[in-house]
């Protein structure tokens, strides 16, 4: 009669301790999946923070701006989004080809850069002399190891870092038609 409750008590360990490893496991697996992903998501990041056009950048000051491109020749209403609590403001340079997304945390803030778009005439590069009018095979080999694997595969654009923070450029006939610094999805 002792043989039965030993037997169902090592049956019981057993069942706890397969249960203990496989919860382990998972948890191991899920912790390394999210430290990858972290991981990943700074590595896209730094393309944002680290890229440019020229002088112009991420988080450049209006004064920056100015100093540099001048006036902008029109500016749009500045609006506040919810989505960063920011209050938002494009400035068109279209002789120079260049969109900006300025952004302050006043209404009257100081603001600064927030995302940078670039189309013709503007001679301005990235910093590995990707520009409009380049073919799309020459933005692969510059920037093809920042793809975004997540991005949707597509003829008309390319995503180096991420859609939440990075470098997309666009094309018409494989041939750079614009190229934007920023995020284009939250």
């Amino acid at each position: 009669m002792k043989k039965i409750p030993t037997l169902i008590t090592v049956i019981v360990l057993a069942q706890t301790y397969f249960w203990i490893g496989l919860s382990t496991a998972l948890t191991l697996e899920f912790v390394d999946r999210t430290v990858t992903l972290d991981g990943q998501i700074a590595h896209n990041f730094d393309l944002l923070y680290s890229e440019r056009f020229g002088e112009l950048k991420i988080d450049l000051t209006a004064a920056k701006v100015i100093e540099s491109f001048g006036e902008p020749q029109s500016k749009g209403e500045q609006e506040f989004w919810g989505a960063d609590g920011l209050y938002h403001q494009k400035w068109h340079y279209p002789q120079q080809g260049i969109i900006l997304d300025m952004a302050a945390e006043k209404e009257q803030g100081s603001a600064t850069v927030s995302s940078v778009r670039i189309q013709a005439p503007s001679p301005l590069k990235t910093q590995r002399g990707i520009g409009i009018g380049d073919s799309s095979a020459k933005v692969k080999q510059a920037y093809g190891q920042e793809e975004d694997e997540a991005a949707p595969i597509s003829a008309e654009y390319f995503v180096a870092g991420s859609v939440y923070g990075g470098l997309i450029f666009t094309f018409k006939d494989n041939i750079v038609t614009e190229m934007f610094l920023g995020a284009i999805a939250e």
